[in-house]
């Protein structure tokens, strides 16, 4: 049709169209111009199909947030599209709930992962801290902050606390440590302080760590004497075999051979060495894949508590647990298969030369 339309526009009797010189470069930049338009028409339909820009909308609690206080935005987000998830400030606990769909355990890679993944993000909290490692997270615009004003009950939650809320380890674990251990003749039960110093906002980390020391101690491994006390009331006075900061505030240099586990140790970058008698444990203790930062005094139990169960035991107890590494696999099998439809535009222009060339051909030889 194309081919004929311009053959006969230049072989046509009217006066007025015989005025108008067309050059061969010119018909061959309006056959290219009319066949590029017709190539964008037809494979228009056989184009990429992105389907990653099919988003989600995620509403992330902190679980020690008071649902009833924030029970009305809640619903409104729901009923708006965005599905529930409980994240973590820290550690991840075991705690179940069937209203639970998810665990996030890495809160701030986390949440900096999700951006790829939910086009809107509502985060509500106690703590409008944003900050890890001395960094702050580059968040998008669809990242919003609430911060929820923190209620009576939560000051209690410890006192609260259930064992049966954490399993951290199996029986038959258990049973394995009672062989190899306990049982054992010439084994001795060491003796352990262990004195945490905490800010209220690391609630849910100091719920998971007592729940370790209290295991290490039911299945008789080693004793720890623990002892809990909120920042403010701590003093030089207070001493231990080893310290667990859970605390924002700035830990003083002191010149005693205490052994600390500084949790958050983005303020404290000059005292982690094990010269100083300090050793780091990071705030996020699942990407975590050292565990010589702990001391060698320190029970060799405690630290397969802090640092491959929240890897292991939970995500196995907890299929709903959303991780780093899977939204880094979920990731990859979006680049792979986010477009679903193979495209044939580049099939369409290989059309387009192969008919100039043909069309210049047929039209050489005719003129010759």
């Amino acid at each position: 049709l194309l081919f004929s339309s311009i053959q006969l526009f230049r072989h046509s009797e009217s006066q007025k169209i015989k005025k108008i010189y067309f050059s061969e470069f010119w018909l061959f930049l309006l056959r290219a111009l009319v066949l590029s338009l017709l190539i964008t028409i037809l494979a228009d339909p056989f184009s990429e199909t992105d389907q990653s820009e099919i988003r989600e909308k995620w509403l992330l609690i902190d679980p020690n947030v008071d649902e009833k206080l924030i029970a009305e935005d809640i619903d409104s987000l729901e009923k708006s599209g965005y599905s529930r998830h409980y994240l973590q400030t820290g550690l991840p606990t075991t705690k179940h709930t069937e209203e639970n769909q998810s665990r996030f355990s890495n809160t701030w890679s986390l949440i900096e992962e999700a951006q790829e993944f939910a086009s809107d993000i509502d985060v509500f909290t106690y703590s409008l801290q944003r900050n890890f490692r001395l960094e702050r997270p580059k968040f998008k615009s669809n990242i919003v902050w609430h911060q929820v004003p923190q209620s009576k009950t939560t000051e209690t939650t410890l006192a609260k606390t259930d064992d049966n809320e954490f399993k951290l380890i199996s029986s038959e674990t258990e049973s394995r440590i009672e062989t190899k251990t306990i049982s054992n003749p010439n084994y001795t039960v060491s003796e352990q302080t262990v004195l945490i110093v905490y800010d209220d906002h690391f609630l849910a980390d100091l719920r998971y760590i007592d729940a370790a020391l209290e295991t290490v101690n039911s299945i008789g491994l080693t004793k720890i004497n623990t002892r809990k006390i909120k920042s403010e009331q701590f003093t030089d006075k207070d001493t231990a075999d080893c310290i667990i900061w859970l605390s924002d505030q700035t830990l003083q240099r002191r010149q005693s051979r205490i052994k600390y586990l500084v949790y958050e140790a983005h303020h404290f970058q000059d005292l982690i060495s094990r010269q100083n008698g300090y050793f780091s444990i990071n705030r996020r203790l699942i990407a975590n894949e050292n565990p010589k930062v702990f001391s060698d005094e320190l029970p060799r139990k405690l630290s397969q508590l802090l640092i491959d169960l929240p890897k292991t035991e939970i995500a196995r107890n907890d299929m709903r647990i959303i991780s780093y590494p899977q939204l880094q696999s979920a990731k990859s099998s979006d680049d792979t298969s986010g477009k679903k439809q193979e495209s044939l535009v580049h099939y369409f222009w290989i059309i387009l030369f192969a008919f100039l060339i043909l069309e210049r051909h047929y039209s050489v030889g005719r003129s010759a």
